[in-house]
């Protein structure tokens, strides 16, 4: 029996010692969370700036925080938040040529991918709804007179696009459905939508014609996942629709950009291995076809993006070694300038 108490008494002195070291662990843990609570509390705060717009006179930013806007003054100050009926997450934010409105898209929750477009007055905040899409929405963007916005937009489409996304599971006759991403239009003035490219034609990128009278746009027959590699570029019409190949490129083709006179279009070409893993050389071909002209044949970077800064100069984005930076060339030729590195 004395053996029996001792094992006992052994016991329950080690259950009394481990209690009490949890209790004191607790304890600690507790007020070391505390500890790291105030202390995280009181650092300066960041925030995730997802999209940022900056107005065409150059005045106010939009800006996309956790899917809501704002739309600020550049010189600084408090910034106006813009909010939809539904608190929906927005996206896709751009400017009106003068800078008096934006228009932006609002996500629809759900099983398949839906969207409302919207504009919004700048100096009052004040939203108005547009229209509501069942399908992929992206990218729009106002015609340059502001009474119209194009926008890329695959109707019905039953998951988000893109060749990293999920596929649709396989049902009925296999490869019997395609879903076109095609260039459509809002007009202001009644919400009324158009689709204006081919129900064969998938389109990935298109920029307006100075004179609102078109658009140049990157584009490929068939599945959008699939053609992107062999994608052309076209002048599209916007009174007869009619779609008019103007350049066929040896490799990739991205960011097509219209000059500010109307007469020549820039682009990047070069070996890229998804679509938005932009890399390469900029060309520049009659906004008519023709023959395209390399303006970076000797560059040491790789251009991702580009802008015109006026009818001859062409501001783009470029990686070099691992870096990002500025650079500028002239579409009459000559060497690029690096502006930033």
């Amino acid at each position: 029996m004395k053996a029996h108490s001792r094992i006992f008494s052994r016991l329950l002195f080690t259950v009394v010692i481990v209690s009490s070291c949890l209790e004191a662990s607790q304890a600690w843990g507790q007020a070391s969370s505390s500890r790291a609570a105030t202390v995280f509390d009181a650092m300066p705060t960041a925030k995730r700036i997802e999209e940022a717009a900056l107005s065409p006179d150059g005045s106010s930013v939009a800006y996309l925080v956790a899917g809501e806007l704002t739309i600020a003054p550049a010189s600084g100050g408090a910034g106006r938040a813009i909010a939809v009926d539904g608190k929906l997450s927005l996206r896709s934010v751009c400017w009106s040529p003068d800078s008096k409105q934006v228009a932006f898209l609002a996500d629809i929750e759900g099983d398949a991918p839906a969207a409302q477009v919207w504009t919004a007055i700048a100096a009052t905040g004040v939203p108005t709804k547009r229209a509501e899409l069942k399908g992929n929405v992206d990218t729009p963007r106002f015609s340059p007179d502001g009474s119209t916005i194009a926008l890329l937009f695959i109707e019905g489409m039953p998951r988000v696009a893109g060749p990293l996304q999920p596929m649709t599971p396989l049902s009925g006759e296999i490869g019997n459905k395609i879903y076109e991403q095609r260039l459509s239009t809002l007009d202001l003035s009644t919400n009324t939508l158009t689709q204006i490219t081919p129900a064969d034609m998938y389109v990935y990128e298109y920029d307006w014609l100075p004179d609102g009278q078109g658009w140049v746009a990157t584009a490929a027959h068939g599945s959008g996942d699939a053609n992107w590699y062999v994608a052309r570029l076209f002048r599209i019409d916007s009174k007869s629709k009619d779609m008019r190949e103007i350049y066929d490129p040896k490799l990739q083709i991205a960011e097509p950009r219209v000059s500010p006179d109307g007469k020549q279009v820039a682009f990047i070409e070069g070996l890229m291995s998804d679509e938005g893993s932009t890399g390469g050389d900029i060309f520049v071909v009659p906004v008519d076809g023709g023959a395209a002209r390399n303006l970076t044949p000797n560059i040491k970077s790789s251009p991702s993006a580009l802008f015109w800064l006026s009818g001859q100069e062409i501001t783009f984005r470029q990686n070099v070694d691992g870096l990002s930076g500025f650079a500028r060339v002239l579409s009459t030729g000559g060497p690029a300038q690096t502006a930033r590195s």
